[in-house]
Order: structure tokens, then C-alpha cells, then sequence
């Protein structure tokens, strides 16, 4: 008598044979593997300093004089050169695009350089560096404050699609920036490291 057809649903149908059963896994479509090898390795925040005991564990650095000596002069040549973009680019409805470029240009150079800084080994001059630019330059360039106040002054003005259409498009901006520069990063430091394999 000839086998009945298998009625039984995919999800609960055993193997057929050894090789099936033994079968890899496929990867799913949304999980491409080239996922994994961009997977970023960025401290969780830029403006916490830590560092590693001999056992391995984080723990917080204290806040010295020179930090945030290092942190204020970055701080006001970025607000600086943040106030001369403001002033020098045109406004449309009090939307400043000096205001768009500072929201997206500093996350690019915040996460170039986060992930460069991962890359190297940790050091007191890649500290300084941290401090100076990313706490202080670059956390003074970004106002994610004057967007805020862009938005509710907007909405008050009965131009409320506008304004959330302003806001979203900034933020959404500002974080295809920061993966971007991520990218950029690692993709430098993987040509880089290809090219010493090859010359050796």
C-alpha cells in the first residue's frame, strides 16, 4: 500500500534523513552577515571616562582639574564655530539650516571618531583627545537644544506638520550620520590592517 501523503504541518515534520536532520541553518534575509562584521564597538557614552581594573571590571575615573579644563576649551571653540555656521546660513519659516548642518555633520564626526578611538588601544592621549573633541568640540557643535526650540516655535505658528516633519527628519538624519560614520571608520581601519597583512 502506497504511503499516504505527509498532511502534517512544515513546522512539525520530521527530518527525512540523516542529512537533513543535520542540515546548517540558514541565516535569515533581515540578519545578513555582513551585519556582524559592522557591529560597533563605541563606549556606551562619550562623556562617562572609564577604565579597567586588572580583573577586567570598568570603573569610573575620577574628574581632575585638566578634564574639565579639556572639556571647557572644546566646548567653546565648538559653540563657536556652531554660532558662525548659525549666522551665516539662510532661514526659512525661523528653521535655521545652520541648525540642520551641526545636527548632522557633528554625530558623523562623533561616531568617526568614538569608533577610531575604539579601534586604538586605550591611552592617555587618546583621553585628551576624547575630552577635547568629542566631550567638548563636538558636544558643544550639535544643538539638539535649538532644534527643540525650532519645533515649538514652528508648531506655534500653525505649522505643526512642518515642525514634526523638521524634527523627525533631523533626528532620523542624525543617526543614519552617526552609523555612517561608524561605517566609514571601520572600513578605514580594515583597509588599513588588509594592507599591513600584505605587505609582511
Amino acid at each position: 500500500m502506497p504511503n499516504a501523503p505527509d498532511d502534517r504541518p512544515q513546522a512539525h515534520r520530521l527530518p527525512a534523513d540523516a542529512d537533513e536532520l543535520h542540515a546548517p541553518l540558514r541565516r535569515p534575509w533581515h540578519f545578513p552577515r555582513w551585519r556582524r562584521r559592522l557591529r560597533a564597538r563605541l563606549p556606551m557614552n562619550s562623556d562617562i571616562e572609564i577604565t579597567r581594573t586588572v580583573v577586567g571590571m570598568p570603573e569610573m575615573i575620577r574628574i581632575r582639574p585638566r578634564h574639565l579644563a579639556l572639556a571647557a576649551l572644546g566646548g567653546g571653540l565648538g559653540a563657536a564655530v556652531r554660532f558662525i555656521i548659525a549666522q551665516t546660513t539662510p532661514i526659512w519659516e525661523t528653521l535655521s539650516l545652520g541648525t540642520v548642518i551641526v545636527n548632522v555633520v557633528g554625530p558623523f564626526l562623533l561616531g568617526l571618531l568614538l569608533q577610531s578611538l575604539a579601534e586604538r588601544q586605550e591611552s592617555r592621549r587618546m583621553r585628551v583627545i576624547r575630552l577635547l573633541t568629542a566631550v567638548g568640540f563636538l558636544g558643544a557643535l550639535t544643538s539638539y537644544a535649538q532644534l527643540a526650540v525650532d519645533i515649538v516655535i514652528v508648531s506655534e505658528r500653525h505649522h505643526v506638520l512642518l515642525a514634526v516633519a523638521y524634527g523627525s527628519a533631523t533626528l532620523i538624519a542624525g543617526a543614519g550620520a552617526v552609523w555612517l560614520g561608524v561605517f566609514t571608520s571601520k572600513s578605514w581601519f580594515r583597509i588599513v590592517r588588509q594592507h599591513e597583512r600584505l605587505v609582511r
